[in-house]
């Protein structure tokens, strides 16, 4: 839930484009449903006999259909810039993690898109190894890498019974 303000505005060839999000509240489903992907049938994938010879054998053949030339390309896309202007956006997954962040990313789309920019976790827990760590700090930077696999840096703490601090420090890309 929440509410954003966006303005556009084209300044020559490019379009620019301002999300101001001062508030957001987002509701992950507390587990990820994952589906079995359906097998139609390919026109280019055909199952049988290999080899006459050995009649046991089965293979899968897959004949490349040829590709229609692409078209043409008349004018180039119109470039557009998205500054999102992240103000308090807080994620939550129940009996996992609860993360407040902000921040002021860039997305860049012409040909392609990609982000810049940097959104900083403020505040929030993430439940590890059965263990509710509290976030002290963290960024995630993106880099214009396309797709975007933005650089994460945090850090968060658990207090043990026996009043010991634990840290739990990730580094690097996300998708690692």
């Amino acid at each position: 839930t929440g509410t954003a303000n966006v303005d556009v505005v084209d300044v020559g060839a490019r379009r620019s484009v301002a999300v101001d999000v001062p508030a957001l509240s987002v509701q992950l489903p507390q587990t990820i449903k994952a589906n079995v992907q359906s097998l139609d049938t390919k026109e280019n994938v055909h199952v049988g006999v290999y080899r006459p010879s050995e009649p046991e054998t089965l293979a899968v053949v897959v004949r490349e259909k040829p590709r229609p030339p692409p078209a043409p390309e008349t004018e180039p896309p119109t470039p557009i810039d998205v500054e999102l202007v992240l103000g308090r956006i807080t994620v939550n997954r129940p009996n996992s993690a609860e993360i407040a962040l902000s921040g002021r990313p860039k997305l860049t789309i012409d040909r392609g898109a990609r982000m810049s920019g940097q959104i900083a976790l403020e505040s929030g827990w993430a439940n590890l190894q059965g263990k509710k760590f509290t976030i002290e700090k963290g960024t995630v930077t993106f880099t214009e890498a396309s797709p975007p696999n933005p650089v994460v840096v945090a850090t968060a703490v658990w207090a043990a019974p026996t009043g010991a601090r634990v840290y739990a420090d990730f580094v690097g890309p996300v998708k690692t």
